[in-house]
């Protein structure tokens, strides 16, 4: 039975024969719903505008599944109803203007824009109203479908915007005649910004709608005017009034879309058309809204203003404003900006910073305590390589990269035993290659690199590092080097050690070997708790 229902209904909606239409009307009063929802679909796809037009004489008596269903048939087939549709626009009829509205609307009837704008222009029109706003929902619609997924789109909105465009255009050339705001702003809502009358209206004060169309751009808080301003500004040709607009508007919303959509690193385009302006409020006077903004948006904030003012003072006052109250991606950004500054009063910033949240806000400013030459910079970078955040370490020990292992060895023979002692100990921490660097160094084949590693692990008080290598070299040939091997044991706290160096002390054939492990195994049960047996 469902089944020859439906295929009635689809050979009702098919069909050549004229008499369906007829058909179809009646079925719309049917008691069961899914009749009436198969005469709404089959009046649709139909060219009849006599069917067209009882959808529209009786979409108010619709359900909402009919309703939805009308929606649906439209979304597929928008262009058969146009006809029917345009008719009850013109018309005064209040029920069918307002349905020719709906539909347009469900149906996104996008080409019956010029009508509505010519409807909307007709203020003698006891409708004109409902089509103006009607007109800018379905301009609204338009927009977003250029936005949409593929499988989400409903037309192809580059070409359709194409092909209302002009209707538009023209409308706005007549605004002294109609002054409707929903016009511009529809216009608005799908000009791109390299549109020749879009740009000709903003720079020609004399154009009738140059006025609401600034106003529009300097106030709208709709997605598409913010885009409008943040693509002209990537122009080189960018209107004079735009970028007045750009740098007086301070509002949250504006600021947010403009400071993510222009990007970092900011283009050099971008920052050539910003040094056009004498001042940009938002970095100034309006500063504050930048509180609002994420870390990024504060980010590109600091960029522009890095390149647009050309008095340090005033950038001075933006940077320590975010380096106290911004986000922390922000105040990394801005303590890393403040190297261009030699003075007093930034050094302070620079050592407030130390005690930042932020860990690596705390780490741009140890990278810049040495070339500031803080009275304490040593001390403190020193006291920072056992900082718990390892950024802070990291940037610390970029500080003191001349503490190097490399280096460290070349100078070693030049240096007394508690300045190795000293040094030794910030190498190890310093360079993150020390350890590895020893290694090779007692695993050399050479006697003397052997020699100096021993002399290096000893200064370091690396034995507890190297045990492992020590041990390797306590059956080294050369006595000299197993001999150094014994003595160098003897700062280690290993267990093991012990066990090594009682072998050593009991089994070396050399006498020299024997006695640098005896006096090893001393030093360590001087500083080893308890008594150790030796087996």
């Amino acid at each position: 039975m469902a089944d020859a229902l439906g295929n009635t209904l689809y050979h009702l909606a098919h069909t050549r024969n004229q008499a369906a239409v007829p058909v179809l009307v009646a079925a719309l009063a049917a008691t069961r719903p899914e009749i009436r929802r198969g005469a709404i679909h089959g009046l649709v796809v139909r060219r009849e505008p006599s069917g067209h037009a009882q959808i529209l004489a009786r979409l108010a008596e619709f359900s909402e599944s009919e309703t939805v269903q009308l929606t649906q048939s439209l979304l597929r087939s928008p262009h058969r109803m146009q006809s029917a549709l345009r008719e009850s626009l013109l018309t005064e009829n209040e029920r069918l203007c307002d349905s020719a509205c709906r539909v347009i609307l469900m149906g996104r009837v996008y080409q019956l824009i010029p009508t509505l704008v010519e409807v909307a222009e007709n203020l003698p029109h006891r409708h004109s109203a409902q089509a103006a706003a009607s007109l800018l929902q379905l301009s609204s619609l338009l927009q977003q479908e250029t936005l949409a997924h593929h499988q989400d789109k409903t037309c192809e909105p580059a070409l359709v915007r194409r092909q209302v465009l002009p209707a538009l255009e023209k409308s706005l050339s007549r605004y002294g005649e109609h002054l409707r705001l929903e016009i511009i702003d529809a216009f608005l809502l799908l000009t791109p910004s390299s549109n020749d009358n879009f740009r000709k209206i903003i720079q020609d004060p004399t154009h009738p709608c140059h006025r609401p169309v600034v106003e529009s751009l300097a106030t709208s808080a709709v997605v598409p005017t913010l885009e409008l301003l943040t693509q002209l500004l990537h122009d080189t040709n960018i209107p004079r009034p735009a970028l007045e607009i750009i740098a007086h508007r301070s509002d949250r919303k504006f600021l947010d879309h403009l400071l993510h959509g222009i990007g970092s690193p900011v283009s050099l385009r971008v920052l050539e058309n910003l040094r056009k302006l004498q001042a940009i409020d938002w970095l100034s006077p309006s500063r504050d809204v930048l509180l609002e903004l994420d870390g990024q948006a504060q980010i590109t904030a600091i960029e522009i203003a890095k390149a647009h003012c050309a008095d340090q003072t005033k950038l001075l006052s933006l940077l320590r404003f975010l380096l106290e109250k911004g986000q922390p991606e922000a105040r990394r950004a801005t303590c890393d900006a403040l190297v261009a500054f030699s003075d007093p009063f930034v050094d302070k910033l620079v050592v407030k910073s130390l005690a930042d949240p932020d860990p690596r806000v705390q780490a741009a400013a140890v990278r810049q305590l040495r070339q500031r030459s803080i009275h304490d910079a040593m001390e403190r970078l020193v006291a920072l390589l056992d900082d718990p955040a390892p950024e802070v370490r990291a940037a610390a020990r970029s500080s003191l990269a001349e503490f190097s292992f490399s280096r460290y060895r070349e100078s070693f023979d030049m240096m007394d035993d508690s300045t190795r002692q000293k040094i030794g100990r910030l190498v190890l921490k310093i360079d993150p290659t020390s350890l590895d660097q020893l290694m090779r160094m007692l695993g050399s084949p050479s006697h003397s690199v052997k020699l100096q590693a021993l002399q290096l692990a000893d200064a370091l008080d690396a034995a507890d590092m190297v045990v492992e290598q020590l041990a390797h070299l306590l059956e080294d040939p050369d006595v000299a080097v197993r001999t150094d091997a014994a003595a160098v044991l003897g700062s280690c706290h290993r267990p093991e050690a012990l066990q090594l160096l009682c072998q050593a002390a009991e089994g070396d054939p050399n006498l020299s070997v024997r006695e640098a492990a005896g006096e090893s195994i001393h030093d360590i049960h001087e500083h080893v708790s308890g008594d150790a047996n030796c087996n």
